[in-house]
């Protein structure tokens, strides 16, 4: 909700996801466009490189531009660990901004 009185809008599912984050099958990646792509950066949640090969990855805008970031949700312990964390991805919003 902070991100969004900052002016992120977040693509959102037309049916709401039973977890906090909506999974998606590869059919599914061309109903959900956005700038930026948020990936789960956690284990075997992460990206599979293979999905690089899949056309309808690749057909997505923020794919394309080189926008997808891996998100790291686990919460660092202190205020001082977080900064890096959220300055990265401050970072990836102002260059899929500028990539818009």
């Amino acid at each position: 909700m902070y991100l969004a009185t900052l002016g992120v809008t977040f693509v959102q599912p037309k049916v709401p996801p039973k977890e906090y984050f909506l999974e998606i099958s590869y059919e599914e990646f061309d109903k959900y466009r956005g700038d930026l792509i948020i990936d789960d950066a956690r284990g075997k949640a992460t990206r599979d490189e293979s999905m690089d090969d899949k056309a309808t990855w690749k057909a997505l805008p923020a794919v394309k531009s080189g926008q997808v970031y891996d998100w790291k949700p686990a919460a660092p312990y202190s205020y001082l660990s977080s900064a890096p964390l959220l300055d990265a991805f401050a970072t990836a919003l102002t260059c899929s901004e500028a990539a818009a």
